[in-house]
């Protein structure tokens, strides 16, 4: 019957899978008065958890790969004699498709060969911003499979026409857009199109609130769906299930459970963003890494109609891809606008009374897209100044102060465009071939050489445009954002959700790396117990080509946001939409594959009821 791992189904589920398939639903009205079941007969089915892009890569790619397997067989065995009857199914809590994918405001990366990119350097770029925690077999997919991701998405009619440069990268290799909506809008909606011209089909407002195993297989979940008032409880029976349901950072309680200090930082996530992957995830054994590295965004817009909010609008790092600057409460530059998310906070962090500004020339402006500029401005975010002279006036800082940081800055850039390139420098394979907990060792970085012959003094070295002191510049009051949760459902590079792993008494024992201690019983606690370098603070080899035997849970695949084990420490900007995208596919393919090799083996033991 259907359970969850290790524990006893609280309901007798058995009906629901036994032969002939049929599941039994529940309608339980608004007045709390139970309908009689409805039966139906259960075709073999695939099912996506989340409506984002991650989601709608899956659900695309597993409609694609489907026929296609149908048509060839798997491996030596004769191919189907007839079509295989499998529905694809897309869940999304809310009323619209779309999630965080649709807010994404920056771009998407691919390895960019005609700027003298490479395969080796976009990897090294990756593994560097993950700080030894990212699973290299994994940045090795994601960066191998980049070019036909942005392929996927432009032959469904996405506009990627301009490309720029995002803080951490050695160069440009950005995919964005040049005008009109911002790029996670209209990807999604290219996206969705394409949804609807195949044979997926799509329920809202429908949660997911289990995930149902037998004998350690996928077998379905258990949903609750809300239509007209009434709230429709019942179990869904499946074969492959897709997880894609993002990450955590709205939910307040898991946040300050796992990283106090990010708690009370405001995000910029709609209410989606809960996390329901990781205690459905739990409950059945599957491993989880990485929760307690939470990616704090430079830059939140301080709406000044609202500065309390909880909720800021972000402030795309596109902003200072195609120039903006940040400036204190001095006057003063104070860092690298380019360099990774993580260094980016911490320096603004400490700068004096906490207040930073982002300055944004208008040559800055049209290369963004003066039409999303002139919105941000009619929201009140951005201030537009007629020079400098008024930009200081409008952040209350030195004129003078600020003045001469702006020419240093523009000499610097002047010295930089004149400067030789410099040459990557190759990752080291061995400094990438273990996770280490970073409590106890200190990996050498991975880093690509970006010092010019000039440098600037902080550092940077691409300078998209200089700073003109006598035109047209846009201010905005920004904070750190919580933007991003690095860990979830770890995952192999076939998009597999991985068991969890068992953990020494020793180990489990050891103290966390955070700025307090989970309380023994909170979620913390439990939640905590998987990933080596929170609380196990041991070295633990993770290679794709030596894969645990019975290491996997059959039938469960995760991508985007809700997996883990990608991004490690810090997600390089424009690799959340690209993960999407080659993880999504990859899981939609692996649970194509894996539903025909189920119905194979049903045809081969002469029973269609769903016995494994």
């Amino acid at each position: 019957m259907f359970a969850r791992s290790g524990t006893s189904a609280a309901t007798s589920l058995a009906s629901a899978i036994n032969a002939p398939r049929t599941t039994c639903t529940r309608v339980v009205q608004a007045t709390g008065t139970s309908n009689p079941p409805t039966i139906k007969a259960e075709p073999l089915r695939i099912v996506v958890i989340g409506g984002g892009l991650a989601g709608l890569s899956a659900a695309l790619e597993a409609s694609h790969a489907q026929s296609d397997l149908q048509q060839r067989g798997r491996g030596a065995r004769a191919p189907c004699q007839r079509p295989v009857p499998v529905e694809i199914l897309v869940l999304d809590k809310m009323a619209r498709l779309g999630g965080n994918s649709a807010k994404a405001s920056s771009g998407i990366n691919a390895v960019n060969t005609g700027a003298g990119d490479s395969a080796a350097r976009f990897q090294a770029d990756t593994l560097a911003s993950g700080g030894g925690l990212s699973k290299p077999e994994l940045v090795e997919v994601l960066v191998r499979d980049s070019p036909s991701a942005i392929e996927f998405l432009t032959d469904m009619g996405a506009a990627l026409d301009s490309i720029t440069t995002l803080g951490g990268h050695s160069l440009g290799r950005t995919r964005t857009v040049s005008s009109g909506a911002n790029v996670g809008a209209g990807v999604m909606k290219a996206a969705y199109h394409a949804l609807l011209a195949s044979t997926v089909t799509v329920k809202e407002n429908t949660q997911v609130k289990e995930i149902l195993l037998e004998d350690g297989h996928v077998a379905g979940v258990r949903i609750s769906a809300s239509s007209g008032g009434c709230v429709e409880d019942s179990v869904l029976p499946c074969e492959a299930l897709i997880v894609a349901s993002g990450g955590f950072s709205a939910n307040q309680d898991l946040l300050k459970s796992l990283k106090p200090s990010c708690a009370d930082l405001p995000t910029t996530n709609g209410p989606w963003a809960t996390g329901d992957s990781v205690g459905m995830g739990q409950a059945i054994g599957a491993s989880l890494i990485d929760l307690d590295q939470i990616q704090i965004h430079p830059t939140g817009f301080v709406d000044p109609s609202n500065p309390s909010s909880p909720s800021k609008f972000l402030a795309p790092e596109k902003l200072r891809g195609v120039g903006g600057v940040l400036i204190n409460s001095l006057g003063r530059r104070f860092v690298n606008e380019l360099t990774t998310r993580d260094a980016v906070v911490g320096a603004m962090m400490r700068q004096p009374g906490g207040r930073v500004y982002l300055v944004l020339p208008h040559t800055a402006a049209v290369s963004y897209g003066l039409p999303a500029i002139q919105f941000y401005v009619s929201k009140g975010l951005f201030q537009q100044a007629s020079n400098l002279n008024d930009a200081a006036s409008l952040m209350q800082v030195d004129a003078q102060s600020l003045e001469q940081d702006v020419r240093a800055y523009n000499e610097a850039a002047a010295a930089a465009a004149i400067a030789p390139t410099p040459a990557p420098v190759a990752a080291s394979p061995s400094a990438t071939a273990t996770r280490q907990c970073p409590d106890t060792v200190s990996p050498a970085p991975l880093r690509t050489n970006r010092t010019p012959a000039i440098p600037d003094v902080y550092g940077k070295a691409l300078f998209p445009t200089p700073l003109d002191v006598y035109g047209t510049l846009y201010v905005a009051h920004v904070v750190p954002t919580v933007h991003y949760t690095m860990g979830g459902l770890e995952i192999n590079s076939h998009a597999q959700v991985m068991k969890a792993r068992v953990v020494a008494a020793a180990a489990a024992a050891a103290p966390v790396a955070d700025d307090a201690a989970p309380s023994p019983g909170s979620p913390a606690a439990s939640l905590t117990s998987n990933p080596p370098h929170v609380g196990e603070c041991q070295p633990v080899a993770l290679t794709a080509s030596q894969p645990d035997p019975g290491a996997v849970i059959p039938g469960l695949y995760a991508a985007g946001e809700a997996a883990g084990g990608l991004h490690g420490k810090n997600r390089l900007g424009g690799n959340s939409l690209l993960e999407c995208v080659v993880f999504g596919r990859i899981a939609g393919r692996e649970a194509a594959a894996h539903v025909l090799h189920v119905y194979e083996q049903q045809q081969y033991q002469g029973n269609s009821g769903g016995q494994r």
